[in-house]
């Protein structure tokens, strides 16, 4: 819906989608692998921690050097992004291989994959003359198509539970 946005805004933002895109990857990779900093924080490697957001900080601005004269804005969004990346692989694999904790299963392909499939119906209707009616239109069938895939393969405990609770208490909350 972000071309919704803005064309609901109307006032020359329509450069901001594929920075938004492009700066969305690295924020979802990050909060995907994000506890890392946590759990590196509560052990004996909380050095390594510092010690990777110096270098984060190096490779964040030799991107910024190289690419932004080139690309401009779009050059520093694709630095970020990949410093994130970067910052987070490592991060992943030294918890993975140090401390074999492993945040990730099978049931997070299901996760993806219902993600996926609502993105591709949402992205199925043709965009209606009004903004607010496409926004409606497309953030309702990707929400229902989400949440069938989510109800139907029940990748985590925690939803299987909270659905107890909902059919045992008869309220959302």
């Amino acid at each position: 819906n972000l071309n919704n946005a803005v064309a609901i805004i109307n006032t020359g933002y329509a450069d901001i989608v594929p920075l938004f895109q492009i700066l969305l990857v690295g924020r979802v990779f990050d909060i995907a692998t994000g506890m890392n900093d946590q759990v590196l924080s509560i052990t004996n490697y909380y050095k390594f921690n510092f010690y990777l957001s110096l270098v984060l900080i190096v490779v964040l601005y030799g991107l910024i050097r190289f690419l932004v004269p080139h690309y401009g804005v779009v050059g520093a969004a694709w630095s970020t992004t990949s410093a994130y990346v970067v910052f987070n692989s490592v991060k992943y694999v030294f918890v993975w291989k140090k401390l074999d904790i492993q945040p990730f299963s099978k049931d997070t392909v299901v996760i993806l994959a219902s993600g996926a499939a609502a993105y591709a119906v949402a992205m199925m209707p043709p965009y209606c003359w009004n903004a607010l009616v496409d926004t409606a239109v497309r953030s309702i069938a990707g929400l229902a198509v989400y949440a069938a895939l989510l109800l139907r393969f029940k990748p985590s405990k925690d939803l299987v539970e909270y659905l107890a609770t909902i059919k045992k208490n008869k309220r959302l909350f």
